[in-house]
């Protein structure tokens, strides 16, 4: 956390800065979360490059309220990834598509609370461990993102996780 200037508590995204990844969604939805919890200063990392419509993104960034709490890693090593993902409070991955969705696995493998988007394959990778929302609805992702804590069972997404393997996927 030290090396990417990260303090907690923190939401997280991580994906390509673009439309089909949601990312403005995600910001703007970050932004009602935190107008909700005006005395709990969490933050928003987002971690990936820039995409196809990023500028979108930018633009719901700097028109933020909370810009200042809003930090865009960009590429992050991938041996650094699961430190960061341990310490979010929630993974937030309400793609509009998705080819499989392993981000969603690698949460819930470190142990925290995702939300994602439904009506993809994203609902049969994360199963019962996940909260799903619709993705185009910023004020249900917001809150989402305030109630995941409460709502997350680590044995719920660990039974997940072990339905998984790079083995299973070889065969």
């Amino acid at each position: 956390l030290k090396k990417y200037n990260i303090e907690r508590p923190f939401v997280l995204s991580v994906g390509r800065l673009e439309e089909k990844k949601n990312t403005a969604r995600i910001v703007e939805a970050f932004s009602l979360a935190r107008q909700s919890l005006i005395s709990y200063r969490l933050s928003l990392i987002i971690v990936g490059p820039p995409g196809h419509g990023y500028e979108k993104v930018k633009k719901e960034i700097e028109a933020s309220k909370f810009k200042s709490d809003i930090l865009e890693l960009g590429y992050v090593e991938a041996e650094d990834l699961p430190y960061i993902m341990s310490a979010t409070e929630v993974f937030v991955y309400p793609s509009l598509y998705e080819g499989f969705g392993l981000p969603i696995l690698e949460a819930l493998a470190c142990g925290v609370p995702v939300v994602a988007g439904k009506g993809s394959c994203l609902e049969e990778v994360g199963g019962d461990a996940c909260i799903y929302v619709d993705p185009t609805d910023v004020d249900e992702i917001a809150r989402a993102i305030q109630s995941a804590r409460q709502n997350f069972n680590s044995d719920i997404a660990f039974g997940q996780v072990s339905k998984f393997s790079w083995e299973k996927c070889a065969i």
